[in-house]
């Protein structure tokens, strides 16, 4: 199914929390909703969408047992493609996740018998999937961030790719991994605490990785880090007690925060302007990747059915963000007098 709907129809709820002003700046902008015909569509038992490069998305769903499959989607065609690996465990339960793709190259991982991450490229002219597996990574169940060991691939650009791996302590760490040489770079946040779970990486552009880490106080901070200076930026949204940044393509990075309810909402963050612009679809939204001005993620409905999204963002000009940006601030500063989860 695919459902269509642009952003104006959105305003006038918006507006009621204040937020107009901020995503007036994307109206002449087309949000589609992705449900694969394979999903079961129940609940959490949707379509999840992880990463878009040209006209192809990917990510995963559930089927009606509750497994789930990665899939390809062809945005000028409107067809879904199941692409599953054959080394996934299917009839224990657990199933491919796609998260990214550049050119004919997507990665993935599943979760192996003895409940540890296995990595992958999987290549769609040869159709070849390829294991990735940090050569420091635990296949035991440590850490309860990441409620398994081993290797996780999350991004990718170009020849380089991100992901996280659990060590023998169960702290977790970023890593690079180029696909040419077979080489991995580990990396950290210094302000990450090892006693709560350390840093993961999710998206990558050129030389700018962002991800999250947690710091001593048990709190999730979202970071971008700059492989040419070894330099690390921390990124909070304002409006969340928890960040995460999920992608980067140029200035903009993408994620979500987790507010005081436990609620997930999505944003769009301008490193030139240093501004974060709201992105929320239903009762959650989470942004996962982007591309652009095209930003992929999932969302649920006022049924708490999740579905995948494609937002195609009008990119405003640096001064008119920040206008709109102080405007959408004193509406929410207006609601907040007015009126003072999924995890």
């Amino acid at each position: 199914m695919l459902v269509k709907f642009s952003l104006p129809h959105l305003a006038h709820s918006l507006l009621m929390l204040g937020v107009f002003a901020i995503l007036s700046i994307g109206a002449n902008a087309q949000i589609t909703t992705l449900n694969d015909p394979s999903a079961s569509g129940v609940g959490y038992k949707g379509t999840y969408v992880n990463s878009i490069d040209g006209t192809t998305a990917v990510g995963y769903y559930y089927d009606t047992n509750g497994v789930n499959h990665g899939f390809s989607y062809n945005t000028v065609t409107g067809m879904y493609t199941t692409i599953d690996n054959p080394s996934a465990p299917y009839n224990a339960g657990y199933g491919t996740n796609l998260r990214g793709i550049t050119g004919t190259t997507i990665i993935g991982d599943y979760v192996a018998i003895g409940n540890f991450a296995q990595a992958f490229l999987y290549n769609t002219v040869t159709s070849k999937f390829t294991p990735v597996a940090y050569p420091a990574a635990t296949t035991n169940t440590l850490n309860s961030i990441s409620n398994h060991g081993g290797t996780v691939v999350t991004g990718i650009s170009g020849n380089e790719v991100v992901g996280s791996y659990e060590d023998s302590s169960g702290v977790m760490h970023g890593y690079l991994y180029n696909i040419l040489s077979a080489t991995y770079q580990s990396f950290d946040d210094p302000l990450a605490s090892a006693s709560y779970g350390g840093t993961d990486a999710y998206g990558i552009d050129g030389s700018n990785v962002v991800g999250i880490y947690v710091d001593s106080k048990n709190t999730i901070h979202g970071y971008l880090y700059d492989t040419m200076t070894s330099t690390f930026t921390t990124l909070d949204d304002p409006l969340g007690g928890y960040t995460f940044a999920s992608a980067i393509s140029g200035s903009n990075i993408t994620g979500f925060y987790r507010n005081s309810s436990g609620v997930d909402r999505g944003f769009i963050y301008n490193t030139q302007t240093k501004t974060y612009t709201p992105l929320d679809l239903g009762i959650y939204t989470e942004a996962f990747g982007i591309s652009g001005n095209t930003v992929v993620g999932d969302y649920a409905d006022s049924s708490g059915n999740v579905h995948g999204f494609i937002d195609t963002i009008a990119t405003p000009e640096p001064g008119n963000m920040a206008l709109l940006m102080g405007l959408g601030l004193t509406g929410l500063g207006l609601l907040t007098r007015r009126r003072l989860r999924h995890s």
